[in-house]
């Protein structure tokens, strides 16, 4: 796991505490996944498969991409999935982000209640004209 991962990891885990305030968190979830050249996937928040730890978030507090890859244009776009995209902290479902190889995303809400994956649980992960490897950490309740 690269060094980067593990001060994420290690972040959670000194900001976060068990249960459903601020900051708290009940389940946690975290998958490498490989996706194939132009081959997006979304992943349903409140149905993950694969990966480690809890595979239904009602809401989610900490959300962290890492992108694995090594040449910072093998890019990974983040957001905007067919339908009942999840917004989390974005103006819109539809509004993307882009991950550069070797880069990181965190975001955390301070609220109690988190962003909410009712009706909003769809979270796309395309990788454009490149395989790429991303790591996924979600945590909530």
């Amino acid at each position: 796991m690269p060094k980067v991962l593990d001060d994420i990891l290690g972040s959670i885990e000194a900001l976060t505490a068990a249960g459903s305030g601020a900051l708290a968190v009940s389940k946690m979830w975290t998958n490498t996944i490989s996706l194939a050249t132009s081959t997006p996937q979304t992943l349903d928040l409140t149905a993950l498969s694969g990966g480690a730890g809890d595979t239904s978030l009602a809401s989610v507090k900490i959300f962290a991409i890492y992108n694995n890859e090594t040449t910072a244009s093998k890019k990974v776009t983040v957001g905007n999935a067919a339908s009942t995209q999840f917004k989390g902290p974005l103006s819109s479902g539809t509004t993307t982000i882009d991950i550069d190889g070797g880069a990181a995303m965190v975001l955390f809400s301070s609220t109690a209640a988190g962003w909410t994956t009712s009706s909003l649980n769809n979270l796309k992960l395309d990788p454009g004209s490149n395989a790429v490897s991303v790591t996924v950490v979600l945590a909530g309740n």
